[in-house]
Order: C-alpha cells, then sequence, then structure tokens
C-alpha cells in the first residue's frame, strides 16, 4: 500500500539520523523493501528532499548516508532536489527549535514543489 501511495506522488521527503555513518537499520530496511520477491519498485521522475539529523558536528558525518539514498534513489529513477542536513542535533524536537534548520527545510520545500 505504501508503494502505490509513493508512486502516486509527485514530492518526497525521506529522512533518517545517521547512526555509525549510515542510515538507521530500519530506514534501511524500508529501502530494501522496495525490491520485491519478482520486481523492483520503479520511482521516474519522484523529486525527493532528504532531512538527515545527527549528533556529530563533523561536517563529513552523514556522507556516506547521502550517498547511499542519493546513489538508490538515482538507481530507481527519483531524484534528489535537496538535502537537509542538520548537524549536532542529539533528541527528538531539537530541529524544530532552530530557526535555521526550519528555514533550509522551508526553502527546500518551496524549490522543489516550483521545480
Amino acid at each position: 500500500d505504501l508503494l502505490r501511495k509513493m508512486q502516486e506522488s509527485t514530492i518526497w521527503v525521506l529522512g533518517t539520523p545517521v547512526y555509525w555513518w549510515g542510515p538507521t537499520a530500519q530506514f534501511k530496511a524500508f529501502l530494501d523493501r522496495w525490491y520485491g520477491s519478482d520486481r523492483k519498485a520503479i520511482f521516474p521522475g519522484k523529486r525527493v528532499i532528504l532531512t538527515i539529523p545527527f549528533e556529530d558536528t563533523y561536517a563529513a558525518a552523514p556522507h556516506h548516508t547521502v550517498g547511499i539514498l542519493t546513489e538508490a534513489l538515482n538507481y530507481v529513477g527519483a531524484e534528489v532536489v535537496a538535502t537537509v542536513l542538520a548537524p549536532g542535533v542529539h533528541r527528538r524536537g531539537e530541529v524544530g527549535q532552530r530557526a535555521d534548520l526550519m528555514e533550509t527545510a522551508s526553502r527546500a520545500g518551496r524549490e522543489a514543489v516550483q521545480g
């Protein structure tokens, strides 16, 4: 049912925190389910905004997570139109308290819609 809804939509916002330089196990399982036993899901023309919070302030910490997601999305025909990185985020709800990140996310959404 979720794959059908994904195919019907135009823009996605996908996010995962960085766990040991990669996406969470739950997000990776979600991504892996795009490949059924008899076919893989194809999402041509879908526009995607990636949102990546991470505790670290080391700028390269999300590098592999962004790479994995970008390559996987390109492979299934989707296009990453924006990536919103949120460094130094430790707890749920912190991003919403950071005006700089909220403005970046808002701008990414506007640009994705205007395409």
